[in-house]
């Protein structure tokens, strides 16, 4: 892919110049490419160049920023640049919320990402509250059993593991791994929930459970 975004990049600068909004899509792709690849250092400024591009063309509250706000701050999250994030994540919910309203799935996405930074902050008391409302709009909009849920249920079942409340954990994480065999194969969402769960069960002594859920095993 990332060949094929150099070159694409460089045929739209060339014909269209450096400031297009065809420029800004195309940098924000190939941020996120370095963001999902771990080279931070080289997604940090495509994303921000992008988000310039974006400002200059529908304005500093416009809905479409938002995708590259999130990218943005979740880099500088990884970078352990939390206040930088912070301040990002802030922004695209507060434009979303103006923009969107309070129960746009959208919204989810920014609530997740933020609660994920408190968590990484050791702000948990912060991260909990946005982790239900994050549920509570993508239940409803996505379905029970929907996929892009797994990563709030592993989160909340994480925070209840830092209290010791292993009962609270445990359905959350269960629910995670049943919607997970639904889909056609493995992922890297799958084998998160399975490593949480295993030191849930070693945590609660269940040592045959943990065994399995480190092989990846269902035994539920």
């Amino acid at each position: 892919a990332e060949p094929l975004l150099q070159r694409a990049l460089g045929i739209w600068e060339a014909k269209l110049g450096k400031d297009d909004p065809n420029v800004a899509m195309c940098l924000g792709t190939m941020g996120s490419l370095y963001l999902q690849t771990d080279r931070y250092s080289k997604a940090e400024p495509l994303l921000q160049r992008a988000l310039e591009i974006q400002e200059a063309k529908l304005g500093k509250d416009h809905p479409e920023l938002t995708a590259t706000i999130d990218n943005l701050a979740t880099t500088y999250r990884l970078m352990t640049q939390y206040e930088k994030a912070e301040s990002l994540y802030l922004r695209a919910l507060d434009i979303q919320e103006k923009k969107l309203g309070n129960t746009h799935p959208d919204i989810a996405d920014t609530l997740s990402c933020l609660a994920i930074l408190y968590q990484s902050m050791n702000q948990d008391v912060k991260a909990g509250p946005l982790l239900k409302r994050a549920l509570d709009i993508k239940e409803p909009a996505l379905g029970k059993d929907h996929p892009r849920l797994r990563g709030i249920l592993r989160s909340t079942a994480s925070l209840y593991m830092k209290t010791d409340e292993y009962d609270k954990a445990e359905p959350l994480l269960l629910r995670c791994m049943a919607i997970s065999q639904k889909l056609p194969e493995g992922d890297l969402e799958m084998a998160y929930c399975l490593k949480v769960l295993a030191v849930l069960y070693t945590q609660k002594a269940a040592y045959d459970k943990a065994a399995f859920a480190c092989l990846g095993h269902a035994f539920f």
